[in-house]
């Protein structure tokens, strides 16, 4: 089924823009996850990449409020019902996406707060 929705959103001009977004945002979350990983190994100090951190964070709010604002206008122009499951499946997912660097973000509050590494 996944599948199916990934070449639905490649097989369309919109859609295959849309889910070029997404896994530019999936790469976005990764390099924060890599990031507060290297911080709770303590190999970085969290205030060294604090600052950088945050402005990935927003640069992943500001996509995934692009690619959500995409969809509905997509939705709303052609009006194509084939298209409206895999939409409504790329909106949650990118939320899901925007929630990842949300806890990234968490991770690096939680090692400010610890007094050594995780081991």
């Amino acid at each position: 089924m996944l599948r199916h929705i990934i070449d639905i959103w490649r097989s369309r001009n919109t859609e295959g823009r849309l889910y070029d977004e997404f896994v530019e945002m999936l790469g976005m979350d990764w390099e924060m996850f890599e990031i507060v990983m290297e911080v709770l190994a303590g190999r970085v100090k969290p205030d060294a990449v604090q600052d950088d951190l945050l402005r990935r964070d927003i640069a992943v709010n500001r996509k995934e409020r692009s690619i959500r604002k995409q969809i509905i206008e997509s939705l709303s122009v052609r009006g194509e019902s084939t298209t409206v499951p895999a939409s409504l499946v790329l909106m949650s997912i990118v939320k899901d996406a925007e929630r990842v660097g949300d806890y990234c973000k968490n991770l690096l509050e939680t090692a400010q707060m610890m007094q050594k590494p995780v081991t």
